[in-house]
């Protein structure tokens, strides 16, 4: 097995808190709202879940991509585990609002309403994806680093 360096663990501990808090979000939102709302487009849970996913890791890529390809790719020397996971972040943040944009305005039939939120508006429903988000990947983001943080304590032993 390889071992992960402080930077690294960081990586992986906060892309695995944005995948959860990603896949909880879209189930928390599929949960709180009524039926007749979301499932009238998608046929099972999955579904839904599964599109969303994907449009964020779309989007999240498009993101980084972006990122490296502006700041002339990244030096290793200079990175730190809380710079890492605040641009991880961001980006993520970022791209769960166009990726729930996206499902808004531009997945939606033609002519048609959306039916992914039932109450409200465009922020409204970003509003209710964003909320458990955030809570999700901050206890996703503790509970990873802790037991990175103990992985590394033990291999110290």
């Amino acid at each position: 097995m390889v071992a992960l360096d402080e930077v690294e663990r960081g990586i992986v501990a906060c892309f695995l808190a944005v995948l959860g808090a990603e896949v909880a979000s879209s189930f928390w939102l599929l949960k709180s709202i009524p039926t007749d709302t979301i499932l009238v487009y998608y046929p099972t849970r999955w579904s839904y879940v599964g599109e969303h996913f994907l449009a964020w890791a779309v989007a999240l890529s498009s993101l980084v991509v972006s990122l490296v390809s502006v700041t002339g790719g990244l030096k290793r020397s200079k990175l730190s585990m809380r710079g890492v996971s605040v641009t991880i972040s961001v980006l993520s943040l970022l791209a769960e609002l166009l990726s729930s944009w996206y499902l808004w305005f531009v997945a939606t039939p033609p002519g048609v309403d959306p039916k992914l939120w039932y109450t409200g508006g465009f922020w409204t429903y970003v509003e209710a994806r964003s909320l458990p988000w955030l809570v999700s990947f901050s206890l996703l983001l503790t509970i990873e680093l802790i037991v990175a943080r103990r992985v590394n304590v033990d291999r110290a032993s």
